[in-house]
C-alpha cells in the first residue's frame, strides 16, 4: 500500500530518509506557506531547509484568513510577534 509522509518536513536530509525508510511521497505544506519556492530552491541546491520555524501561525490562520507565514504579514501586533518568537525559541 503506498504511503505519504505528512508532518512538517522543512529539510533536503529529512524528506530524503522519509523517501529511504519506503514512503512514496511526502508532504511540504509549511515549507510552502513560508515560500512558495521553496521545492524549487531544495531541487536546485539554492537551500537545503527552509526558514519555517514551526510557530504554527498560519495553522491558526487557516480556517478564517488567508493562509500566509507570519514572516508575510505585515504590521503583525508586536504582542503576537513575542508570541510567535517564544513558540519558536521553545523548539
Amino acid at each position: 500500500l503506498p504511503l505519504i509522509y505528512v508532518g512538517g518536513l522543512i529539510s533536503r536530509v529529512k524528506m530524503e530518509e522519509v523517501l529511504e525508510a519506503g514512503f512514496q511521497g511526502l508532504q511540504v505544506a509549511r515549507a510552502l506557506v513560508h515560500d512558495t519556492d521553496f521545492v524549487k530552491k531544495i531541487h536546485s541546491g539554492e537551500i537545503e531547509c527552509s526558514g519555517c520555524k514551526h510557530s504554527n501561525y498560519c495553522i491558526g490562520r487557516m480556517y478564517t484568513l488567508e493562509m500566509k507565514c507570519h514572516h508575510c504579514v505585515e504590521n503583525l501586533p508586536e504582542s503576537l510577534k513575542a508570541e510567535i518568537q517564544d513558540a519558536e525559541d521553545r523548539l
